[in-house]
């Protein structure tokens, strides 16, 4: 009935269709607070509320999001988290139920902290992450959504290894699925430090490690001990990749920007890298991995 050949004449004029969203926002933003006599800095806070509503889906989704940003001498510290909740029977995926086939109850849950010291030479920075995974994607839950693509982990496994593995694995038809080089089913830890030796250049570099949440048996695949309950146990690895990378940033004429990036990712038995039709190695005892590389650099003017 959802397909444009099944509609009638007249959908274009029915409410059936029609989406309902409700956005309600709170943010507090101060400049220069006098935390005490001698202490001053920046804080900014708030959050914000989606109710989505459509009746031709039965979908009555809420998104929550809460942000927190401190800025108080050297120290930086950041906060966001998010989570998704509500019914649905807008996600064409296949579901083992017979009864209520696109039924689903989504419980979606991601976060990112930061914290460390900057100054006009160093900027040092502890970054945690996690979005969750779904085990089991063909159940009434739907546990799994990626972070958006726009916040950007490292160069190689988030935005180009695990970008491949969704988009090969989920297929034309769940193109909503893939992760678009976002964070997926996963936490990480991202330690990153930048040195600025003189105005206008910068130097950085990065260390990534990731782990799984709920290996699902396809995108990542499930080892002895996990909390999942898996058709095959063939991966051996605890964790999915480490990263490192590396950069330098150049800017001049306040309107010329000249950056060379680097990055390296090796990525365990965890990911299905052959399946995918990625390069991979395999080891004395069997078991698949891959060394990936990349470098890349920009000139660009900006107005």
């Amino acid at each position: 009935e959802r397909d444009a050949e099944r509609r009638q004449n007249t959908w274009w004029v029915d409410t059936q269709d029609d989406v309902y969203e409700m956005v309600y926002v709170l943010v507090y933003r101060g400049e220069d607070i006098k935390f005490s006599p001698s202490l001053t800095g920046d804080l900014t806070a708030g959050f914000y509320i989606v109710n989505r509503v459509q009746a031709e889906t039965d979908s009555n989704v809420l998104i929550v999001d809460g942000y927190i940003k401190e800025e108080i001498a050297n120290t930086y510290a950041e906060a966001e988290v998010l989570t998704i909740q509500g019914d649905t029977r807008a996600i064409t995926l296949a579901s083992e139920s017979v009864e209520d086939p696109l039924g689903k109850n989504a419980n979606i849950w991601g976060y990112v902290l930061r914290a460390g010291y900057q100054d006009h030479k160093w900027t040092a920075l502890m970054e945690h992450g996690y979005a969750s995974g779904d085990d089991k994607p063909t159940d009434a839950d739907f546990n799994g959504r990626p972070l958006h693509p726009d916040h950007n982990v490292g160069l190689l496994f988030y935005e180009e290894i695990m970008s491949r593995v969704t988009a090969e694995a989920w297929g034309d038809g769940a193109k909503g699925l893939w992760s678009n080089g976002g964070v997926y089913n996963s936490r990480y830890i991202f330690p990153n430090v930048r040195y600025r030796p003189l105005p206008n250049w910068e130097l950085s570099a990065a260390y990534m490690m990731a782990w799984p949440d709920k290996p699902d048996g396809s995108k990542i695949l499930c080892k002895e001990g996990d909390a999942v309950d898996c058709t095959v146990y063939s991966a051996t690895a605890d964790y999915l990749a480490y990263e490192v990378d590396v950069a330098v940033k150049h800017r001049w004429a306040e309107h010329v920007n000249f950056s060379v990036e680097g990055g390296f990712a090796h990525v365990t038995d965890r990911i299905p890298l052959k399946s995918t039709g990625m390069q991979y190695e395999t080891d004395d005892d069997g078991h698949t991995y891959g060394d990936f590389w990349t470098v890349k650099s920009r000139i660009a003017y900006e107005f």
